[in-house]
């Protein structure tokens, strides 16, 4: 029978120190909301960098063939490593190789903002669409690995995909000013007379693309009568863009 002198006190409150607590984990929603947002960024970045085409090349020379290369640069490194970066996700761990993505396309953004040449530039949009190759599979990941129910589950994927749908829909928006003015700029000198009239011709395009752009993106929350009215005025840009070229002569050649 033990005593009173060989009884342990007993301490209340007391913790013991070989139990390992559980590691605080993020709400399902957060990782959501990191993943899409990663999502978002690396397609939006696919697209919307032709809005700084004109600055680009003003600024950095390089001719139409360069500015082709700072936009393929970041598109045929994304989709060259997407199934290596995918396994490469898979044995690093999807949180560690997000994260990992996301500060070297970080990286890769500041330089590309920095270039002093177009080398440099489009140097740096390979990094950029290296990493973004690795932030897409581990953003996958980590929203299934988020959430145990499948109904739920496949509803995150829905919101993840539709984040990238509606970052590159949006990217492509920005571009069609942008990409009429790098196409003026690159008519010969020779054809100025020829440039002026098209010029009229291509705002025309430009209106009609952009109206019927932004009717695709905002429709499913108008109403009908909102979508019928951009569709009807995207007809009438498109109409005016045939009109125009009918009526304009045929410029007269040189000796």
């Amino acid at each position: 029978m033990p005593t009173d002198r060989t009884r342990r006190p007993i301490r209340l409150g007391a913790v013991r120190s070989d139990v390992k607590t559980e590691p605080r984990r993020h709400t399902p929603a957060l990782t959501l909301t990191a993943a899409l947002l990663g999502f978002a960024l690396i397609t939006l970045d696919a697209s919307v960098v032709n809005v700084a085409l004109p600055a680009i090349g003003s600024a950095l020379g390089g001719g139409l063939s360069g500015l082709q290369w700072t936009v393929d640069a970041y598109t045929l490194t994304f989709a060259a490593l997407m199934l290596s970066t995918g396994a490469f996700a898979d044995r690093a761990g999807a949180s560690r190789a997000y994260g990992l993505g996301i500060a070297v396309f970080t990286l890769a953004s500041a330089a590309c903002g920095l270039a002093p040449t177009l080398t440099v530039l489009i140097s740096a949009r390979v990094a950029q669409g290296a990493a973004a190759a690795v932030v897409l599979p581990a953003s996958l990941s980590l929203v299934r690995h988020a959430y145990a129910d499948p109904a739920q589950r496949t509803r995150a994927v829905a919101l993840w995909g539709a984040g990238g749908s509606v970052a590159l829909a949006l990217g492509c928006a920005l571009t069609v000013p942008p990409l009429t003015v790098v196409m003026m700029e690159a008519v010969p000198a020779e054809r100025a007379g020829l440039a002026a009239g098209v010029l009229n011709a291509a705002r025309q395009v430009a209106g009609g693309l952009g109206i019927a752009v932004f009717g695709a993106l905002v429709g499913g929350g108008f109403v009908a009568g909102m979508r019928a009215g951009l569709t009807l005025a995207a007809a009438l840009f498109t109409v005016a863009f045939v009109l125009s070229f009918r009526r304009a002569g045929r410029p007269a050649s040189r000796a």
